[in-house]
């Protein structure tokens, strides 16, 4: 397991990215921004881990924002990657949606580009890839997905943005986002990941009793029939 991309590294709004070996598998959870700096920090970082990029069985986007989706474009282009998501998440990216993508949030462009595999239901992926596990937690955004990772010496839970702050813009909602804390916190892998960083057990005990303490968080004027009000 490596990590490959994390916030900081380049300058730029990257999300953490994942690089796993289950069984013969090859998997990456997350892509980054796909802004030129990004691109360049996960290229190189593949290559540290001896991975080449046109390897990847698959690249996971937990869900439509840029600084998670935005390096498919360049993953699927340059090296034929099969890029997977979930509706409607996956929709917008194809698309290139610049406000469910939260590009103009973040004011970068859009990067579309297609999706190859569409995560229809939960549980173990086919074939090689068995060893990962989609699990479905919307909330954040109503297609967020996240992973459990068996590498054969640790179990990893990666969440990426699933518990971070809603907003109406977004389609998030309330209720779907405490679903998905009680989904995430049933679980009890050996490292939780989230879109900044991973933690051990202890560790994501305390920051997910410190999440449900707090609650929800919504932009501001952002409300809905699912929201504060």
């Amino acid at each position: 397991m490596w990590i490959v991309l994390w916030p900081g590294l380049t300058g730029l709004p990257d999300s953490l990215v994942l690089l796993a070996r289950v069984g013969g598998c090859s998997v990456l959870y997350d892509t980054g921004s796909g802004e030129p700096g990004s691109i360049v920090a996960l290229a190189a970082n593949l290559a540290s881990a001896g991975v080449k990029p046109w390897s990847i069985n698959v690249a996971i986007v937990s869900h439509a924002h840029v600084p998670s989706s935005g390096g498919a474009r360049w993953l699927h282009d340059n090296h034929r990657v099969t890029i997977a998501a979930r509706r409607p998440d996956s929709r917008w990216i194809e698309e290139g949606d610049p406000v469910k993508t939260a590009a103009v949030d973040y004011g970068l462009p859009t990067k579309p580009v297609p999706i190859g595999l569409e995560l229809e239901r939960e549980g173990r992926m086919p074939g090689e890839c068995e060893g990962v596990e989609v699990l479905f937690t919307p909330g954040h955004t109503p297609g967020s997905v996240s992973v459990s990772l068996d590498t054969g010496d640790a179990t990893v839970l990666a969440v990426s943005d699933a518990l971070g702050r809603l907003k109406r813009d977004w389609g998030s909602s309330e209720r779907e986002w405490m679903e998905s804390l009680d989904k995430i916190s049933s679980r009890d892998p050996d490292y939780l990941c989230t879109s900044v960083t991973c933690m051990d057990r202890r560790a994501a005990k305390a920051f997910l009793d410190e999440i449900r303490e707090k609650g929800p968080v919504w932009d501001v004027e952002n409300s809905s029939g699912d929201g504060p009000g």
